[in-house]
């Protein structure tokens, strides 16, 4: 990694933390935080866990996660900006974390410089190649289920990765764990099933049944699968899912395999080729730290690479497939942006792994490697300073309107003591945040929440915009 590109990269990626603390910054309360909010002043934070656990859903370590947020956070708008910060960091220094320790397991040193660049640029891509970054970044109720499952997951595979095997080590890999079992049962049946394929082929590898126990990758990883079952049963098995379940059409088993194809139609045709300069920008790093790991003989990339590009992009196909088929039979639809950041997880390890191969094994000459980091800055600079500069622009705007608003309805409420409906302007364009509008219908769910949130005296509706 030259001087110059480490520079270059380096100022990209610090715009591309400047533009999350903004978006952070203008984050606003919407639709589902209200509710939370209600619920938790009204039945607290352990009675509210059980209503849902019982009534709606067994996700119990992000509904708790969530019910201590919203209680001690209540409408302190400038404390929620930390939460999403919070997340931002703890999903960094995750990734670098366990980038560490996977070198370490593989058997090369990576400098730290060149690691925290990785790190950076992986959530870098991560968050360009969500489909929906004001829903899955930003929204603060979406964030404790599917963002945080992530994050856990990167600081649970760190532990398990670690040469170590004290208490505190074992603590936070089964706290990890815990959080990736009871955070979203999607997440939790893919990451499982990696995992099972994972310790089998340690196990082919290791050809020798007692070569199983004694090493301590071996321990952490059965002590990872146990406490993840465990947790992931007690998500399944709660009631609340099955009185949820009623809500939505008949799961049709044959019917699934059309939504996933159209799963990967929407992925790979509609949207992934329109972040290829996003992709571009971000992974090319990644070619440039698989260079600093040629010093090593990695047994791993013993493999051509027409072979190793395959077998990975089977096994994408594949682990995306699972993850499409669950998400299809249990919604019966495609499902929503927050389920989709997963997919969107996966192919961006895939690229980072592909790309790191590229650098290990010297695919590229020197010239083309040249060209495309130039591409790759040219991509990572003129992208984030644009949406450095836009965003500040239209979700400032978009914030200060909603501050506005809350402002005016708290004021009307000290007034209206009837049942009446008021009328509200409509919000400015949210940009990358997610959205905090109502409908112009009383009986919509956004419009409730928000009045139940409030303790609104009156009912609120938006004006529709004259054509």
């Amino acid at each position: 990694m030259t001087k110059r590109y480490s520079i270059l990269i380096s100022i990209s990626l610090i715009i591309f933390i400047a533009l999350m603390v903004m978006l952070c910054w203008n984050s606003r309360l919407a639709t589902d935080d209200f509710w939370y909010i209600w619920n938790v002043n009204n039945f607290g934070i352990l009675t509210g866990v059980k209503n849902q656990y019982m009534e709606w859903c067994g996700r119990y370590v992000s509904e708790f996660s969530r019910d201590v947020i919203y209680r001690y956070f209540q409408y302190n708008q400038r404390l929620y900006f930390f939460f999403p910060l919070l997340t931002l960091v703890l999903l960094i220094s995750g990734a670098n974390r366990a980038l560490d320790e996977i070198s370490h397991y593989l058997q090369f040193y990576l400098p730290r410089f060149e690691r925290r660049i990785a790190s950076t640029s992986f959530v870098a891509l991560l968050f360009f190649l969500s489909t929906d970054k004001g829903e899955s970044w930003f929204w603060y109720n979406a964030l404790n289920d599917y963002l945080l499952s992530i994050v856990a997951l990167l600081w649970g595979v760190s532990f398990l990765l670690q040469d170590d095997e004290t208490i505190l080590n074992y603590l936070g890999l089964i706290v990890c764990t815990i959080y990736v079992g009871g955070g979203s049962e999607v997440y939790t049946s893919v990451i499982g099933l990696a995992m099972v394929l994972f310790i089998i082929n340690h196990y082919r590898q290791s050809n020798n049944t007692r070569l199983l126990l004694p090493q301590f990758f071996n321990r952490k990883m059965f002590v990872f699968l146990i406490v993840l079952g465990i947790s992931f049963a007690i998500v399944v098995m709660a009631p609340g899912n099955y009185a949820r379940a009623t809500l939505l059409p008949p799961s049709r088993f044959f019917y699934s395999f059309f939504i996933v194809a159209k799963s990967f139609v929407k992925l790979f045709i509609v949207f992934l080729p329109l972040q290829l300069p996003y992709i571009l920008a971000f992974s090319v790093p990644f070619v440039l730290v698989g260079q600093v790991s040629k010093a090593y003989d990695l047994a791993i990339f013993s493999q051509s690479f027409k072979s190793y590009f395959i077998k990975i992009t089977a096994w994408l196909i594949g682990f995306l497939f699972v993850f499409f088929f669950i998400v299809a039979y249990l919604m019966v639809e495609t499902g929503p942006a927050r389920v989709w950041l997963f997919a969107s997880f996966m192919v961006a390890v895939y690229l980072c792994m592909l790309a790191f191969y590229v650098g290990h094994m010297r695919v590229l000459n020197k010239k083309r490697l040249v060209y495309l980091q130039w591409a790759s800055i040219v991509c990572a600079l003129g992208f984030t300073i644009f949406h450095l500069v836009n965003q500040s622009f239209v979700t400032s705007r978009y914030a200060a309107a909603i501050d506005s608003r809350n402002l005016h309805m708290i004021e009307l409420n000290k007034t209206i003591h009837r049942d009446t409906v008021i009328k509200l302007e409509p919000l400015p364009p949210r940009g990358m945040l997610y959205s905090s509008e109502i409908e112009s219908d009383t009986n919509h769910f956004t419009n409730k929440e928000m009045r139940l949130g409030f303790n609104l005296n009156y009912h609120v509706v938006v004006e529709k915009n004259e054509k």
